[in-house]
């Protein structure tokens, strides 16, 4: 049984909460991870192009959409492509590969966990049909020693956001998902 279409109340509130997740501060013992598609057995990697690695610690990601018609009850809504940012390392050049040519990936989940103990998580992005459409490196303060950074931009054709209250087990999860034709539902 499919849900109901997103109404424009519920959009907007789902776009608050991705702004309050969005800018909220990062803490130091907070991981943000981005990993390929989900093997048999329960194993995240990424296939293809690294496989011997099986997360990315991200920096920072950025995300948002809107509404193609704000002033229609039924607009669908524009997807805009997931920033995410992190430091140059052995993934840097397979990445590069990606961009430049074009290779897709099948699914790639982005999951932010507390980073205590058994790492619960608490917010997943699933994204399917991915691309890597933009890189760039990103380097200030380097004679210090620091590590220079790079941004990438990540297009796909469908994505799963799906929260969970870290205290609420099961039943604090909901689940918002957006298909190719950027039709949108929520599913509690």
């Amino acid at each position: 049984m499919k849900g109901k279409p997103v109404s424009r109340v519920m959009l907007l509130l789902v776009i608050c909460v991705s702004v309050v997740v969005m800018f909220a501060p990062v803490r130091a013992e907070a991981a943000k991870k981005i990993s390929g598609s989900v093997g048999k057995g329960g194993k995240t990697k990424v296939t293809g192009i690294f496989p011997e690695i099986g997360e990315i610690n991200l920096t920072m990601l950025n995300w948002g959409f809107a509404a193609d018609d704000p002033g229609s009850a039924r607009a669908g809504v524009v997807l805009e492509d997931i920033e995410v940012e992190k430091e140059v390392d052995r993934t840097s050049v397979p990445l590069v590969q990606a961009c430049a040519g074009g290779r897709s990936f099948p699914e790639v989940v982005i999951v932010w966990n507390t980073g205590t103990g058994d790492e619960p998580s608490y917010l997943e992005l699933r994204l399917y049909s991915v691309k890597v459409t933009s890189y760039s490196v990103n380097g200030s303060g380097l004679d210090d020693g620091s590590i220079p950074t790079e941004t990438l931009s990540l297009n796909f054709d469908k994505i799963t956001w799906s929260f969970a209250e870290l205290r609420g087990g099961a039943s604090g999860e909901i689940s918002f998902v957006c298909d190719e034709d950027n039709v949108c539902e929520v599913t509690p």
